[in-house]
């Protein structure tokens, strides 16, 4: 039997609510030449029945031996896959009915080891922060994509790109993946923050990659997700706390440099990202890390962990500059308003880069509680399925 052309993944652990929908919106894709498999990662209840009243061939349910780290549970998944082309979605996410029909057409006519697009954004409404928010993204242009700006993007912790080379809401090829986890040891995911290890590696390691305007999938976030857990600082302490913990971890294991600082999305980057470096590219200079342009994200960001801490985590950071030999004084802290988490959004049309727009809903009002509702919209509201012949920008703006 020939291998599928597309393998998408979706690791899953105690979400019974939301599991269907993305698992419905693979087997429901009209490119048809897949495999779906779910991860298992010790759920109750378990998936199989969760996803009982689904019976397609395609679709293989795998269980964990045990409660595995999240980077073994992928691991563990990726080592069963069987396609061409891999992509991993989390199991409140969704992929777009047109998404593998397009990404079918690119690389067939493309050789490319990653294919990277931007995301339509749905928050379930147990979502902690901003629930309801749908946004959904426009733009058909398609071209080669540079993957050593990217990363060096990344390190310098400048506004995030559109694009994103992660096997996380991406497509990798088979080959890129064999030779990354030559690279390290025999596995491609090595370090806990797998999501974003993968980013960093595809990027470095990849031949060529490529960047689609118009978005494949959904990226959901529900209130059980390590990245849904903000808006609420007891939320992200035992989210992260957990995260750790299922790794073997101290949270200070993944905090970057050893700094006093909490464990955060930010933080769990950082950290992230000076492991890998110093597994794979110690001496390139073209990726070195910008600390003080980190302690500036960390001061714009730390507002999640409510206003009570914001002396505390202020005083936290003016340390860190000090350590680092970096002007305290040079880190600008929010103003008061923007020190609060607000639970409201604006909904309307945004506009983007070189004319590209985004359109912001509340999805609460249209009647919206489930990605595949939200699909439906955001399906309704994209044109035909373009041409995609012309390119967009090389690199990240």
């Amino acid at each position: 039997m020939s291998p599928p052309f597309f393998t998408v993944i979706v690791p899953t652990r105690d979400r019974a609510g939301t599991l269907p929908h993305s698992v419905r919106s693979i087997l429901a894709q009209r490119f048809g030449d897949l495999e779906a498999i779910v991860v298992d990662n010790c759920s109750a209840p378990p998936a199989a029945e969760s996803l009982a009243g689904l019976d397609d061939p395609r679709l293989r349910i795998l269980t964990a031996p045990r409660r595995l780290a999240m980077h073994d549970n992928w691991e563990f998944g990726l080592s069963q896959a069987r396609g061409r082309h891999v992509m991993f979605i989390g199991d409140d996410d969704a992929v777009m009915p047109d998404g593998l029909e397009l990404a079918a057409r690119v690389l067939r006519d493309n050789a490319a080891e990653v294919l990277a697009w931007p995301r339509h954004d749905y928050k379930w409404p147990d979502s902690t922060l901003y629930p309801g928010l749908m946004i959904v993204r426009q733009g058909d242009r398609l071209g080669a994509y540079d993957g050593a700006a990217h990363l060096a993007a990344l390190f310098a912790w400048r506004q995030q790109s559109r694009f994103v080379t992660s096997i996380y809401h991406g497509l990798v090829s088979a080959d890129l993946i064999a030779r990354i986890r030559q690279a390290q040891g025999g596995r491609y995911f090595a370090d806990p923050v797998c999501d974003i290890e993968s980013e960093m590696l595809n990027a470095y390691y990849a031949s060529r990659i490529l960047a689609c305007e118009r978005p494949l999938t959904m990226n959901g976030h529900s209130g059980a997700s390590n990245g849904g857990a903000n808006g609420e600082a007891a939320a992200i302490r035992a989210a992260h706390s957990r995260f750790a913990a299922e790794a073997g971890l101290a949270e200070a294991d993944l905090v970057p440099y050893g700094w006093d600082f909490p464990l955060y999305m930010p933080t769990m980057v950082a950290g992230c990202q000076a492991r890998v470096k110093a597994r794979h590219f110690p001496q390139d200079d073209r990726f070195a890390p910008d600390r003080a342009a980190l302690l500036q994200y960390l001061a714009n960001t730390y507002f999640v962990f409510g206003e009570a801490a914001f002396d505390d985590l202020t005083a936290r950071l003016r340390r860190i500059a000090v350590a680092q030999g970096i002007d305290p004084g040079s880190v600008k802290l929010p103003p008061p308003d923007r020190r609060k988490v607000e639970m409201s959004f604006a909904t309307g049309i945004r506009p983007g880069e070189d004319g590209r727009h985004s359109v912001v809903i509340d999805s609460r009002k249209a009647g919206i509680d489930t990605i595949s509702k939200a699909v439906q919209l955001a399906d309704a509201m994209m044109p035909a399925i373009p041409e995609v012949a012309n390119p967009p920008p090389a690199g990240p703006t």
